[in-house]
């Protein structure tokens, strides 16, 4: 099978060195100094427990024209990105083609077919790693304030969650000192996922009347971060 990896970075790297060592014809789009160490010595995975593997994906460029035609495309570009590489996308597509998207936050399309997460911000601004955020008992309080305001939403909009927020919590915390995505970003100065993530979620807030004073004061906060930080 066919597959392309758009965007292969830390999420679409994995994906594309899991597919390659099973055996599937995969095409990863990246970019600079990645792009150049995948092209001289593959993707090195490497596993919790140590073990590490070295896949060879059939081409890597950062040209998607030069991919051809898929039979499956994974987007795993950051969701900010997506307008600017849109318009070469259909280069990638037959009339059979399969397109997955494992990006972070509440996507466009999100309601197409409906009937009707906040570790990410509280890093970027704190510079605290998840294991950090949980064990501070400030932050953890404002992460659970945070995912009350988005649980109400959701069951407003009839999204059930199958876990209790403690849960989502303590399962953040055994992730352990992981610094998340959006800190990445802030640190390397890059524009950051928040308005997929936090701003999404604060307008489904108004679009539903449920106020949510803790996500609106974090994603000013991150907004002013990212409007000083960011490299334009």
């Amino acid at each position: 099978m066919k597959i392309c990896i758009v965007g292969a970075g830390a999420i679409g790297g994995y994906l594309g060195a899991k597919l390659a060592l099973a055996g599937e014809a995969v095409t990863l789009i990246a970019r600079g100094f990645h792009l150049e160490a995948i092209q001289k010595k593959g993707l090195k995975l490497l596993m919790a427990d140590g073990y590490s593997q070295i896949a060879t994906p059939f081409l890597a460029t950062s040209d998607i024209q030069e991919a051809g035609t898929q039979d499956v495309v994974i987007l795993t570009v950051k969701a900010h990105s997506v307008p600017a590489i849109a318009p070469f996308l259909p280069a990638l597509y037959n009339l059979h083609t399969m397109v997955v998207t494992a990006q972070n936050g509440v996507p466009w399309w999100y309601f197409r077919k409906h009937g009707g997460v906040a570790f990410n911000p509280i890093s970027a601004l704190t510079g605290a790693t998840l294991e950090d955020i949980c064990r501070y008992p400030l932050t953890r309080e404002l992460a659970r304030q945070m995912m009350t305001e988005t649980q109400a939403i959701a069951e407003n909009l009839g999204i059930k969650f199958g876990i209790t927020l403690e849960q989502r919590i303590n399962g953040a915390e055994n992730v352990g000192s992981h610094k998340t995505s959006m800190l990445q970003d802030i640190e390397a100065g890059r524009a950051t996922e928040i308005d997929a993530i936090v701003g999404a979620v604060a307008e489904l807030g108004k679009l539903t009347q449920i106020p949510t004073p803790y996500i609106d004061a974090i994603y000013a906060s991150v907004k002013l971060l990212e409007a000083t930080k960011v490299r334009i």
